[in-house]
């Protein structure tokens, strides 16, 4: 069981890596073939998620400014993230960071930041 849970770290380990490289490398400005959001493209409209690409890429070149432009909840949820599977350490802090409370402060948040991204243009 050990030698599997491993395997399973070693493997998002490098999907991680795979991916940080193929976004240092390319540019999804520049590159056509790079999925655009569907939100956006049917209505004209941001959505949370917009911008993530190219956050990501500025990320790994590291320009937090441009990844804060980009997407500006980029940075809090890769944070969340994190936070969330470091805390699998420690259960009663994972059921904090997983629990009701969490998840609905955190829905309420990207769904502020969807509404005004539209009308305030950031």
């Amino acid at each position: 069981m050990q030698t599997c849970t491993k395997y399973k770290w070693l493997i998002v380990i490098a999907v991680v890596v795979v991916i940080g490289v193929a976004y240092y490398i390319i540019d999804p400005v520049m590159h056509k073939w790079v999925p655009k959001c569907p939100f956006m493209l049917l209505t004209g409209w941001k959505c949370p998620g917009c911008g993530s690409q190219r956050a990501l890429h500025a990320l790994v070149h590291g320009d937090i400014i441009e990844v804060f432009r980009q997407n500006a909840l980029f940075l809090p949820s890769i944070a969340y993230i994190i936070a969330i599977v470091a805390s699998r350490l420690k259960p009663s802090l994972h059921d904090k960071l997983t629990g009701q409370i969490a998840i609905w402060t955190y829905f309420g948040i990207v769904i502020v930041f969807w509404i005004s991204r539209n009308i305030f243009g950031f």
